[in-house]
């Protein structure tokens, strides 16, 4: 069984994004974090990180980078 102590630290950090980015959608916000855990896609024809096979260290690194980063777009307001 996962350890569900890491439950609560990851929808802390979701909250505290959509909190400083409310116009952003959920899956925006995930794939932003599996983009910058792995900005590079797999194969060629891949758009983006495959969120099925990510752990869930790699999506809470990348939504800590996003929050830290202001966004994918740099924005740090």
């Amino acid at each position: 069984m996962r350890d569900p102590n890491r439950i609560n630290p990851i929808l802390k950090l979701l909250g505290d994004i959509w909190r400083k980015h409310p116009d952003l959608r959920l899956c925006q916000m995930i794939s932003n974090a599996a983009d910058m855990c792995h900005p590079q896609p797999r194969c060629p024809d891949c758009h983006g990180s495959d969120l099925y096979y990510m752990e869930d260290e790699q999506i809470q690194e990348g939504l800590q980078k996003h929050l830290e980063q202001g966004g994918r777009d740099g924005n740090t307001d």
